[in-house]
């Protein structure tokens, strides 16, 4: 599993979402769940995924729009 397939699984969990449903570039305005606190849950699930420590510094310099923002995380 590539990590875009894993991005992509990790955020269906947090958000109830079928995995199907979501691609890089499905938008926060069209999932209810895509919320702040979603958003907070993914990068730490990323983290955890991923083995990587995602600095503060750099999680506020990366606006999340759509699922693939978070792969600018990594």
């Amino acid at each position: 599993m590539n990590r875009e397939e894993k991005l992509l699984e990790i955020a269906a969990d947090i958000l109830d979402v079928e995995k199907d449903e979501l691609t890089l570039d499905s938008k926060r305005e069209d999932i209810e769940t895509f919320d702040s606190l979603s958003i907070v849950q993914i990068i730490a699930e990323m983290s955890d995924a991923f083995d990587v420590v995602i600095p503060d510094e750099k999680i506020n310099e990366v606006k999340i729009e759509k699922i693939g923002d978070f792969l600018q995380l990594l």
